[in-house]
């Protein structure tokens, strides 16, 4: 789905409207955004999806590693955060993913 097409542009408004109806329930409007971008990703490649699934779990492992820790390791979770972030980037990009 092109971005400047007619279909994203209900797609995102769609998104955001069941998004601020939620806006009491701040847990319930994290598992939609995450529903929705699976389903965006998933639309175009199940195999995007995957992809995603793995950022998205790495990425919350790596948050829970730096609310936990001193500040002397923050920085260090932050970096590898940021590190796994481009290399996911490069694979997908550079590696002739599929």
């Amino acid at each position: 789905m092109p971005f400047e097409s007619a279909q994203f542009l209900a797609f995102v408004l769609c998104a955001l409207t069941a998004y601020w109806a939620l806006s009491k329930h701040r847990t319930v409007q994290k598992w939609l955004l995450l529903a929705i971008s699976l389903g965006f990703y998933s639309r175009y490649s199940w195999d995007f999806t995957g992809l995603l699934l793995a950022s998205t779990g790495a990425n919350w492992l790596v948050s829970q590693r730096i609310i936990a820790t001193t500040a002397q390791t923050r920085k260090r979770w932050l970096v590898s955060a940021v590190v796994l972030n481009l290399l996911f980037l490069c694979w997908f990009k550079y590696t002739g993913f599929f």
